[in-house]
Order: C-alpha cells, then sequence, then structure tokens
C-alpha cells in the first residue's frame, strides 16, 4: 500500500523544519508565505523560483497548512528522497493548487489500479513529474485506453506506461494515433505495431517531419526495399531513433564489414 513506509524524520524535516534565514536578494521582499516556507524546510532558491514559475496567473501563494505542507508529506509518504520531493514539487505543474484528495491522490491510484508497483511509482513519477498536473479521465484513462484498443493488454499498458510516462501527456487524436497509422502504412500489422509499442514506446515521442518519416527516407536511399524496412523497424524499433545522418554512416560502416544483415 502507498505510504506504508513512511519515514517520519523526512516528513518532520519537509514540515516542520526551524524556518532558515532567507538569503539576501533584491526579491527577497517579493517572497510568498508559500516560498518562504519552502525555503525553511531545505528547497533551493533555484527549485522554489521553479515550482514559483509554474503556479497558476504566475502568482506563487497556496496556503501552506492546507497545500504545501500535505503535499510535501504525500509526497514523502510515495517514497521520495528529499532531494527528488524537491525537483517533483518544482517540476510538477502548480502541484500546490492542485487538491491533495480529488486531484494528486486519485492520479497515484489509478496509476496502482492498472498494474504498476508501489515500488515503481515514485520512479515513473521522477520520471515525469508534469504527470501530476494531468487529469485521470481527460489525459490517463483516454490514452490506456487507446493502447488497449492497439492490442496491449494490462501488463504491457503497465510496461509501456512506466518505460516512457510522457506519453500520458500527448493528445491521443493529434501525436499518438498518427504514429500507429504511419506504421500501419509501412505495411506493419496490428500485432506487430503493439509489439513495436511495447518494445519501444520511445517512438510515440518522436517527430513524424523530423525524425521517422526522414529515417525511413535514409533506409531507402541505402536500398533497403518495404519489406526488408518493415522487418527492420518490428525487430530493432530503437531504429527510429537514429537520425539520418547517424544511420547513413552506421549503414556505411556495417556494409563495408560485411556485417550489415547480421546486426539489423
Amino acid at each position: 500500500m502507498i505510504g506504508r513506509n513512511l519515514r517520519g524524520p523526512l516528513v518532520a524535516r519537509l514540515t516542520c523544519r526551524p524556518r532558515l534565514a532567507l538569503r539576501s536578494s533584491s526579491s527577497e521582499a517579493a517572497w510568498s508565505p508559500a516560498a518562504e516556507h519552502l525555503l525553511s524546510v531545505g528547497f533551493s532558491e533555484q527549485h522554489v523560483r521553479k515550482a514559483a514559475s509554474r503556479s497558476r496567473h504566475g502568482k506563487f501563494n497556496p496556503d501552506v497548512e492546507r497545500s504545501v505542507k500535505p503535499v510535501l508529506k504525500w509526497l514523502s509518504a510515495l517514497g521520495f528522497s528529499e532531494l527528488q520531493v524537491q525537483k517533483v514539487a518544482s517540476s510538477a505543474s502548480r502541484i500546490f493548487d492542485h487538491n491533495l484528495e480529488r486531484h494528486l491522490k486519485p492520479i497515484v491510484l489509478w496509476l496502482s489500479e492498472i498494474g504498476i508497483g508501489d515500488d515503481q511509482i515514485a520512479k515513473l513519477i521522477s520520471k515525469f513529474p508534469q504527470l501530476l498536473g494531468l487529469s485521470v479521465e481527460q489525459n490517463l484513462k483516454p490514452t490506456a485506453q487507446w493502447l488497449a484498443e492497439l492490442g496491449l493488454g494490462k501488463a504491457q499498458i503497465a510496461k509501456v506506461i512506466s518505460k516512457f510516462p510522457s506519453l500520458l501527456g500527448f493528445s491521443v487524436e493529434q501525436k499518438l494515433k498518427p504514429k500507429a497509422q504511419w506504421l500501419a502504412e509501412l505495411g506493419i500489422g496490428e500485432a506487430q505495431i503493439a509489439q513495436v509499442i511495447t518494445t519501444f514506446p520511445n517512438l510515440l515521442g518522436y517527430s513524424l517531419e523530423n525524425n521517422l518519416k526522414p529515417t525511413v527516407q535514409a533506409l531507402r536511399d541505402q536500398g533497403f526495399g518495404e519489406a526488408e524496412i518493415t522487418k527492420m523497424l518490428v525487430s530493432f524499433p530503437p531504429l527510429v531513433g537514429y537520425s539520418s545522418k547517424r544511420l547513413t554512416h552506421r549503414m556505411s560502416v556495417l556494409k563495408g564489414h560485411g556485417r550489415l544483415a547480421k546486426s539489423l
């Protein structure tokens, strides 16, 4: 269960540490009570400024007792180190503006429900802190549903999200579906598309025009046919991450050593 390994000493430091003197700076007078509290529990000025820059309307003034302290305590309960708490709190969009019970906790509950283990949730959020600014209904569930429609099972969906949590922030219609459609147009079957995405979900983050299409064109320029290219992409999906320049160089080297077929 999330929070069972709550570290009391860390929580105490994050919520009750004696206030430290603010650093002297020209903007010192602009610190809000929330910013002062974050500084007092050990946040760097850089992290405080970053958190403030992501606040609603550029005003960083969440309630310290009702928002800041509970959120910091909750993050610690998830298993984050003190430094990780700082990074997540300063990177997640408006984390202190979101309601802990109605917004933040349901995100973690949803991750558990789709099969992501408690020990993996903190790692996943560390990779993509912006996840805490997303909506379960408008972002997370539609993405998981789309993956299921592609043919991925529950375990595969959990694996894909753990590997590449950023995809939860992508628009299904504008960013995810076009990638699957492009793979289908290359002649890759439905089951193979599911396999490619499960193996290398980062593909969904690449640009069609700047990455994926140029890579395929580079392979064509090297003399590979469509069936060969399809086989390459299915057997080694990370190939799509190669720049056309790197790909061309690698092909030349492998051809020169007679190892092209074996390497691909």
